[in-house]
């Protein structure tokens, strides 16, 4: 019988705190611990069941689920009940909070990836705010437990010789799920391949392939000098790649990487080597024990200390991390000792049952009362948000198919173009439009500025940008208005150019010829181009902080934070026809960001108007309009 391997608490122990480190952040690619824990589950529930299976031909479905309710669901469970009452006296009354008790009936029924995926995108609520975003590992896990046993009672039906046409299948399917994972964003958005099965699958199918190898040449997992090397080759890497690599990069390169050094890892390390008996180490293995406890309970503590800093104005950095580590740490030695611990010992579905259902009944309670009567709804002040219509296909590009303001019945005489801010002004630019008697068409694309060649970093170019200039010199339209978060132009890791990553130190340069080669094209045209300055952003989330306060939440307005791109890259430019329109005076009081302005939110979330943020600078649009007053049509 095989030894209980305890340099996999070890690896457990080195996952959990890269994902820890990473949400503290303390690290760039901490967040490749999933992946590593991808691995590890891969592997020990396909060994469990090879044992199972070799001893009797087949295995216990209704013993395997039982195992896996016993391992994830109590901890779970305690942490969710345990973790709403303060979530709930920092949360309720908020959009966060609803979506917070949505949450929970997805994590009970092993469906939170899914959840997350679907609410996922530009405007989700935001992960400071978002107390169970880390259970989407749990959906994926848990869905896997559908596919696993299924494939060895398949097995159990089937001649030895049959048996590997099963493998072969499974085979095929780990290599075509990361394919899909790898080249599958002109088919599927990101968040799905973030957060879905399908396209994760086969971190987990690596695990069992792993197992199956090890039994078929248990000689691999013996020491020598191959071994050694690879053994600590694999350690030494991982400690590389939770501290250098970051996220928006070839992920799922990235990702592949970590889970073979996560193979080979388990392949080779044995208690004996250089790195088992490093992994193996009391206070190593300790960590490794606990780290399903500290990977449920980390993120909750930290939402909840974020929130509570902000409500007394704790700005010591340190001091707040610290009390993350500290409070996460003994939680979770209790969550452990108290409630991991003694659920294993429970042998039949009803002792389990019966020792759960409490739990289960208050989270569902809580869950339904965070839905009604303590969701957004119920809120002191009144949120209006924006609606899609300027979000349009590049077909409808293509098609001429822009969003109307205004004059249905009249040539176009202004086109508005940008990102989503350009659509958070959308309602006030058609009201103006209106009361002007004037003819507009506009579109936006999300996360995606009005420039050539530029574009969002986890997508292809695309080039709209062709297809609404085209449209505005066949349509002869003299008025431009620019709209974007020209901000994130400073920062090179939010975007691309022509599909190529730019350097941090070249992406001032790189942007600012794009902006003067759109503006000398338009102005070229005989086109005025107004460009509107960026929103004043919040540092944090002005609707769930308005809440904790139980007043409107303002912020200090920073120049400095706030720099802004285009006026500095027109700075030293003579560009006849440019203009500025700025909404800073509109949306600050007193050098302070103003959320809520007559009892109506102003803001989205950090840095999106909502309607009535809209309304709240619809004078700066005054000239836009005024400059065509007179135009003949």
């Amino acid at each position: 019988m095989r030894q209980y391997r305890t340099e996999i608490d070890g690896l457990r122990a080195l996952a959990v705190l890269g994902v820890l480190l990473f949400h503290l952040k303390l690290n760039t690619g901490g967040w490749l611990g999933v992946d590593v824990f991808f691995v590890i589950s891969g592997y020990l529930i396909s060994s469990i069941l090879f044992k199972e299976f070799d001893s009797t031909g087949t295995i216990s479905v209704s013993h395997f689920y039982l195992r896996r309710v016993r391992r994830i669901m109590p901890a779970l469970l305690v942490c969710i009940t345990v973790s709403f009452i303060p979530i709930a006296i920092l949360l309720s009354n908020t959009p966060a909070f609803t979506e917070y008790s949505q949450s929970i009936i997805s994590a009970l029924l092993s469906a939170s990836n899914i959840f997350f995926w679907k609410h996922a995108g530009y405007f989700a609520v935001k992960a400071e705010v978002t107390p169970l975003l880390h259970t989407w590992t749990l959906g994926i896990e848990e869905q896997f437990y559908i596919i696993v046993p299924a494939i060895f009672v398949t097995l159990s039906y089937l001649t030895k010789k049959k048996r590997n046409a099963v493998w072969g299948i499974v085979f095929i399917a780990t290599v075509l799920s990361f394919i899909t994972c790898r080249y599958g964003k002109g088919i599927f958005s990101t968040d799905f391949i973030f957060y879905m099965l399908p396209t994760r699958m086969w971190e987990l199918f690596l695990g069992l392939f792993v197992a199956l190898l090890l039994k078929k040449f248990p000689h691999l997992n013996t020491k020598n000098i191959y071994t050694e090397l690879l053994s600590c080759g694999s350690v030494i890497f991982l400690c590389f790649a939770f501290i250098t690599y970051i996220g928006n990069t070839h992920f799922a390169e990235k990702a592949l990487f970590t889970a073979l050094a996560t193979c080979f890892f388990i392949i080779t390390t044995t208690r004996k080597s250089v790195a088992g008996k490093l992994m193996s180490l009391r206070s190593i293995r300790f960590v490794g024990n606990i780290s399903y406890s500290i990977y449920l309970w980390h993120w909750p503590i930290i939402v909840i200390v974020y929130l509570v800093t902000i409500r007394f104005d704790i700005g010591n950095v340190i001091f707040t991390k610290l009390c993350d580590i500290v409070l996460t740490l003994f939680i979770s030695y209790l969550s452990w000792k108290y409630v991991e611990n003694p659920f294993r010992k429970k042998e039949t579905w009803s002792i389990c049952l019966k020792q759960l259902s409490p739990f289960i009944v208050v989270t569902m309670i809580f869950a339904i009362v965070g839905m009604t009567t303590l969701s957004a709804a119920k809120g002191k002040y009144e949120l209006n948000l924006n609606d899609d219509k300027m979000f349009i296909s590049f077909d409808d590009f293509k098609k001429g198919n822009y969003c109307s303001f205004g004059k249905t019945d009249a040539a176009p005489q202004f086109f508005v173009v940008g990102d989503s801010h350009a659509r958070a002004i959308s309602s006030v630019l058609t009201e103006l439009a209106q009361n002007y008697g004037i003819s507009g068409k506009g579109a936006a694309v999300s996360s995606t500025a009005p420039l050539f060649n530029i574009h969002d970093y986890p997508t292809h170019y695309v080039p709209y940008e062709q297809e609404w200039v085209k449209y505005v010199k066949n349509n002869r339209i003299k008025n431009i208005l620019l709209v974007a978060r020209w901000g994130d132009l400073f920062d090179a890791s939010k975007w691309k150019y022509h599909n190529q990553i730019v350097s941090q130190g070249n992406a001032f340069n790189v942007a600012k010829k794009e902006a003067l080669f759109l503006l000398k094209l338009l102005t070229g045209l005989g086109a005025r181009v107004w460009i509107m300055d960026d929103i004043p952003n919040f540092e944090n989330p002005p609707l769930v902080l308005t809440r904790l306060f139980n007043k409107p939440y303002k912020e200090d307005y920073s120049t400095k934070k706030h720099e802004h791109f285009m006026r500095k890259a027109l700075k030293d430019e003579n560009i006849p026809n440019v203009f500025f329109l700025s909404p800073v005076r509109y949306l600050t009081e007193n050098g302070k960001i103003i959320s809520v302005k007559d009892g109506r939110f102003l803001y989205e979330d950090k840095h999106h108007l909502s309607i009535d943020g809209a309304h709240a600078i619809k004078d700066m649009f005054i000239p836009f309009f005024e400059s065509m007053k007179y135009e003949a049509i």
